[in-house]
């Protein structure tokens, strides 16, 4: 399966729901799938795996999970593992960087800087592969708003890079 692997979503830690990528009632990003055409039928949280035979797969840079990015200490982003693990990947075309948070050391350590306009394709150069970050999926949920008023551009920021993806890679219908 390895050597089917076009994209890689980075988020800092895994879901603390279980075996499961976001479930969160606010998440879009499986909607977003859905939405820009990679998938032909909304796929739900609990069969996250069936993204694989799209070529999509996920990766976190902490080896513990976490309720939020802010009780992870920035020692516990193995920017290293990720590097380590990203490199047995053979056509491996994209990272996405599923907020700031898990973008920033990936950055840092190929000495970049997160520049405003901080989403999107970067023009890195990180062994030919397109580097996005974009918004966190988990779009609205704000602990201490109900509602980000740029919720609706976030979404549509997810769903353009995953048209610009399926453009430039074969993925299976």
């Amino acid at each position: 399966m390895i050597d089917s692997i076009h994209t890689i979503v980075v988020g800092t830690a895994k879901s603390l729901k279980g075996d499961f990528y976001y479930k969160k009632a606010k998440d879009k990003f499986w909607k977003s799938i859905f939405y820009s055409g990679i998938t032909p039928e909304q796929i739900m949280p609990s069969e996250w795996k069936k993204i694989h035979r799209y070529g999509i797969d996920f990766m976190e840079l902490t080896h513990r999970i976490h309720p939020t990015d802010a009780t992870i200490a920035k020692n516990e982003l193995d920017v290293l593992k990720f590097l380590a693990d990203i490199e047995k990947i053979t056509n491996l075309k994209n990272i996405i960087f599923n907020g700031k948070t898990a973008a920033k050391p990936f950055a840092k350590y190929i000495n970049q800087k997160l520049i405003a306009p901080p989403y999107g394709l970067k023009d890195w150069n990180f062994n030919n592969l397109q580097i996005f970050i974009l918004p966190n999926v988990t779009m609205g949920i704000n602990h201490h708003k109900l509602w980000v008023p740029n919720e609706v551009e976030y979404f549509n920021c997810w769903v353009e890079t995953w048209r610009l993806i399926k453009n430039n890679c074969e993925i299976e219908k």
